[in-house]
């Protein structure tokens, strides 16, 4: 048996969830803080045996999304600088 950890975006969360448990898979919401560019994370335990893994991780990634963010960056300014 193996114990899965999986960090996902909070909104892919109950998609993600729905996915595992139609296939009798259940899983440990961990409390956690903190988030990637200003979105939520969750963590989420399985627990799967050897041969159940490779079909675990193909339904987070069917259900949990890739998205793109563009990052506005501020311009630096030289404080000091003496050009």
């Amino acid at each position: 048996s193996k114990l899965l950890l999986a960090i996902i975006q909070e909104d892919d969360y109950d998609a993600v969830v729905t996915a595992l448990n139609k296939e009798h898979f259940f899983v440990t919401r961990l409390s956690s803080s903190g988030g990637f560019l200003r979105r939520k994370n969750i963590t989420i335990m399985i627990g799967v045996s050897d041969n159940e893994h490779d079909k675990v991780v193909q339904i987070l990634k069917d259900n949990a999304s890739k998205r793109k963010q563009t990052i506005r960056r501020m311009p630096i300014s030289l404080v000091g600088s003496h050009g």
